[in-house]
């Protein structure tokens, strides 16, 4: 009987303190940041390991970075780019274009030179016997210089077979049909400059202006 007593009064004690006291009251409920005093936390009271970079500011993190370390060894050499004088690499298609375009005083037989921007793998040749500069389909050309087989392309798209220098003609005025000629390097025969360009001939019909408006494609191989 006494036991029960006791029992129950201690229950009432806490009741009561739970109600009239505000210290045993705030320790009865959730503690918050607003209930610690700034500065009061220390290193001390955290327990070793519990703290992630998650709960750290970012300039905490920042600090918490090592020195550099050393300088790794250089890596090896890559290999030498291609030259710009060197031919491009067989099977690249090297386009371009050109305009003759003069007054006249009558039947004139005018040229036109055309350099390369790359070197040729082989000299062009304007032999009849290994001919490498041709026209493709034209009404100006000669027609001895066209090979349709070789120079399959047209002026609005230049192609040509590998080795091959091909050359379209598109708009002409006041030029002689199939007087059209072409020939490697800068004049008849070989030269020094066979694998640098080609030009290009024709007879105009009259006085006037002379125009021939032209594209051409190589193939290196």
């Amino acid at each position: 009987m006494r036991s029960r007593i006791l029992t129950a009064l201690a229950v009432l004690v806490a009741a009561f303190l739970l109600v009239t006291d505000p210290v045993v009251a705030d320790a009865a409920r959730t503690i918050t940041g607003k209930d610690i005093k700034n500065g009061s936390v220390t290193g001390k009271d955290i327990k070793d390991g519990s703290l992630q970079a998650a709960d750290l500011s970012a300039a905490a993190v920042t600090q918490l970075r090592g020195n550099t370390g050393p300088t790794g060894p250089a890596g090896q050499t890559g290999p030498a780019g291609a030259s710009a004088f060197a031919p491009p690499p067989a099977g690249t298609v090297v386009t371009g274009g050109g305009l003759l375009s003069v007054d006249v005083s009558g039947g004139t037989y005018l040229r036109s030179y055309s350099p390369l921007p790359v070197t040729t793998t082989r000299p062009l040749s304007d032999s009849s016997a290994s001919r490498s500069v041709l026209f493709g389909a034209s009404t100006f050309a000669a027609q001895s210089l066209v090979d349709a087989a070789r120079c399959p392309g047209t002026f609005a798209a230049p192609t040509a077979a590998a080795g091959v220098l091909c050359v379209y003609v598109g708009a002409t005025s006041n030029m002689e049909p199939t007087s059209g000629e072409l020939y490697a390097g800068s004049g008849t025969g070989a030269d020094g400059a066979d694998s640098s360009g080609f030009y290009l001939a024709g007879l105009t019909q009259g006085a006037g202006a002379a125009v021939v408006r032209y594209t051409w494609a190589y193939t290196a191989g």
